[in-house]
């Protein structure tokens, strides 16, 4: 007969017994059973969520200095820089029959500055070969301005593109995930995925076909992808 079953003729209920007592009492019990459990066990309980949240395992790991830094780093598949992550991001895209290419300039307006989409795909469908645009604006950045400027320029790729995407990395996620859903919530048109250098790991959201005005200029973009020219 096991302890529990031990208990059980008992009627003892051992977890009423133990909100008696202090947290600091409870603290102390619980790292001399972590102390004694093998390292298998140990990353089990870590992984339990009926307790222990993912996120604050994450987070307390990014806190633990370079060393374990870089393990959270290599366990999340976090890409070095946002050139790592374009590719993950226009496989994803060609497996659903995009053609995709990287830097493609937006059509310009006057002076304005050339501005570029970090992935673009295209595809045509239907007897007329109508043209479906998507631009995908990447973030591996992790700094809270970075989010507010990715919206902003996802937002500006929906005067060109049918459908526009913030990508942004795992640590940035992780980071700055309310941010980040708050502005999933205010710019609900705009996809929100989520990409290591491997590939995209999550779609929070996908984006909204939008109408856009400047349609016809929509070949600049396709010609810049097909033949990397304007």
């Amino acid at each position: 007969m096991d302890t529990k079953e031990i208990l059980g003729d008992l009627n003892v209920d051992i977890k009423s017994g133990l909100t008696r007592f202090t947290s600091t009492e409870l603290q102390k019990l619980g790292t001399s059973i972590i102390k004694s459990m093998s390292k298998q066990s140990l990353a089990s309980l870590l992984c339990d969520e009926t307790y222990i949240k993912h996120d604050d395992v994450l987070k307390e790991l990014e806190k633990m200095g370079p060393k374990k830094s870089n393990k959270l780093l290599q366990l999340l598949g976090e890409p070095r820089d946002e050139a790592q992550m374009k590719e993950s991001v226009a496989q994803a895209l060609r497996s659903d029959g995009y053609e995709t290419g990287f830097e493609v300039p937006l059509p310009k307006k006057g002076r304005e500055r050339v501005r570029r989409v970090d992935v673009a795909g295209f595809q045509k469908s239907g007897i007329l070969g109508k043209t479906s645009f998507i631009g995908v604006e990447l973030k591996s950045e992790v700094a809270r301005g970075a989010i507010d400027k990715a919206f902003g320029q996802a937002k500006d790729y929906s005067e060109w593109c049918d459908r526009s995407v913030v990508c942004v990395s795992p640590l940035v996620y992780l980071r700055y995930s309310t941010a980040i859903e708050g502005k999933m919530k205010k710019d609900d048109h705009i996809g929100v995925w989520i990409a290591n250098k491997r590939t995209i790991v999550k779609k929070l959201s996908d984006p909204t076909r939008m109408a856009i005005s400047e349609k016809k200029r929509q070949e600049e973009m396709v010609d810049f992808i097909t033949h990397g020219k304007r």
